[in-house]
């Protein structure tokens, strides 16, 4: 029998067993952790590409190939994938508490730099919009109540947003969580979004960034850059993710890419060297944007815009 027919067939077999028994209740597993393994993906697919034509060892590693993706991708679908998140319950108990917030923390003028670091397990949230405070966030929440963490260090105000106490626990019940951020335009801002199944839709056009590191599990990732900074370093490392980056003409930009098993679209910029691309005007632009792109099982899109 052909591999890919072994493939597809074990595949779809194990994700509706798999989905059957969770549904009688048979299988209750916090699927949250799966994601972390995502790598063993990799290896999975390098011994089947290692066995060659041998058989029939090459079709029981697409076998067992087929069933840990089965696993993986229901691990993604019970985690939240796309914009409407199920939810993380501190314990096995089922919560049905809903915290609806409003935060804020207040901006002094004599801020000049400030950094803001976001954590999520799972969600959807959202930064597209500027306040006169230094941040303010409006949370909906089913499974805690969020926190500011601050501390001033010279000139500059380092803010984190976190579930209070630093929360963790397994997944449970299916209730939306979400977190609508604003910022202060005025500082210079260095920021970290650190999520694992969510939606991160967030356009920092509107503020001075210097540095932005996105850490990303199972997640979809919408990201508009601007032309604020003279110079913006972007850092991205995902798991099984879709990610789109939106890039002002108006800047120069390098693009350096470890992608793995990924589908890819950088429109508007040429290719150096393996994983290097660059935009047209980047040794002419008096403003640049760097983004390192370490990427598993992912869809790349990279964009162009007009300011």
């Amino acid at each position: 029998m052909k591999t890919g027919k072994v493939f597809w067939g074990v595949l779809f077999v194990a994700m509706g067993i798999l989905l059957l028994l969770e549904r009688l209740d048979v299988l209750s597993v916090g699927w949250g952790w799966v994601w972390r393994f995502w790598p063993l993906i990799l290896v999975a697919w390098g011994v089947v590409l290692l066995t060659g034509n041998k058989q029939p060892w090459k079709t029981v590693v697409v076998g067992l190939f087929a069933i840990g993706l089965a696993v993986f991708v229901l691990s993604v679908i019970n985690f939240g994938w796309g914009w409407h998140a199920r939810n993380w319950a501190p314990d096995d108990r089922e919560y049905d508490q809903v915290y609806e917030q409003q935060l804020s923390h207040p901006y002094d003028t004599v801020m000049h730099r400030a950094s803001f670091k976001f954590e999520s397990a799972v969600g959807s949230f959202k930064v597209e919009d500027t306040t006169t405070q230094l941040i303010e966030a409006a949370i909906h929440s089913s499974f805690g109540r969020y926190e500011f963490d601050t501390e001033r260090v010279g000139d500059l105000e380092q803010v984190t947003l976190r579930l209070e106490g630093g929360k963790q626990g397994r997944w449970r019940a299916r209730i939306g969580h979400r977190a609508d951020i604003r910022l202060n335009p005025i500082p210079v801002w260095d920021m970290r979004f650190d999520i694992g199944a969510s939606a991160m839709d967030v356009d920092v056009s509107p503020f001075v960034v210097e540095r932005l590191v996105v850490s990303a599990g199972a997640a979809r990732v919408r990201l508009t850059l601007g032309d604020r900074a003279k110079e913006t370093r972007v850092s991205i490392k995902s798991g099984v993710s879709s990610l789109q980056l939106l890039v002002p003409d108006s800047v120069g930009c390098e693009i350096n890419a470890e992608v793995a098993v990924s589908r890819k679209s950088f429109g508007g910029f040429r290719k150096l060297d393996s994983g290097v691309y660059r935009t047209e005007n980047f040794e002419s632009a008096t403003k640049k944007i760097y983004i390192d792109l370490d990427a598993g099982v992912s869809s790349v899109s990279v964009k162009r815009y007009g300011m």
